[in-house]
C-alpha cells in the first residue's frame, strides 16, 4: 500500500487523513489535494511533506470539492 485517498464530489468543509505505521516507517510521506484520478498521488516535494510523529502521519484538509482527490502518500525507499 502506498496511499490513502478519497474523491470529493460534494463540497466538504473539513476532512482529516491519518495513517498509523506499525514497525517500519516509510522514508517519505506527503499530502496532495485537488488532483484528478490520474494525477494522484502527485510527487513528493519539500512543500507537501508530512512528519511522522510516534508512527503517525496526519493532515487536515479544508474546502474540498469538484470530484477531485485528496490524500496521503508514502514511499518506502
Amino acid at each position: 500500500m502506498t496511499e490513502e485517498s478519497r474523491a470529493y464530489h460534494v463540497p466538504t468543509i473539513a476532512s482529516v487523513f491519518q495513517v498509523d505505521f506499525i514497525g517500519q516507517q516509510p522514508a517519505t510521506v506527503w499530502y496532495y489535494q485537488k488532483k484528478t484520478y490520474f494525477q494522484r498521488p502527485g510527487t513528493s516535494d519539500s512543500k507537501h511533506q508530512i512528519p511522522i510523529k510516534n508512527g503517525t502521519a496526519a493532515i487536515r484538509f479544508r474546502h474540498l470539492h469538484g470530484g477531485l482527490w485528496a490524500g496521503i502518500a508514502w514511499q518506502w525507499d
